[in-house]
């Protein structure tokens, strides 16, 4: 996956703007299982992760960025989600 379709695949969902929220034990996770996920340059390296999107299947980044753009939405008044047409995974 490029920058460019990584970019894309972000912008496409309803809503979408350009910011990176994670939880402290996902970013944990990523970094252990992943070389390619080191901490955030520049940014709170607790939080936040720097990802080399052309060492991990696309799959996977799809999936980072799918669990990312609903932990967000999931976060927002009913209204704001009715808006956008999210509704929760089952789970």
């Amino acid at each position: 996956m490029d920058p460019d379709q990584l970019r894309d695949a972000c912008l496409s969902r309803p809503g979408v703007e350009e910011t990176f929220p994670f939880g402290d034990s996902v970013s944990v996770q990523l970094r252990e299982a992943h070389p390619e996920v080191v901490p955030g340059y520049h940014l709170n390296k607790r939080h936040w992760n720097t990802v080399k999107v052309d060492g991990l299947p696309a799959g996977m980044v799809l999936d980072m960025i799918e669990d990312s753009y609903d932990l967000v939405v999931a976060a927002l008044p009913g209204a704001a989600r009715e808006k956008l047409g999210w509704k929760p995974a089952a789970g």
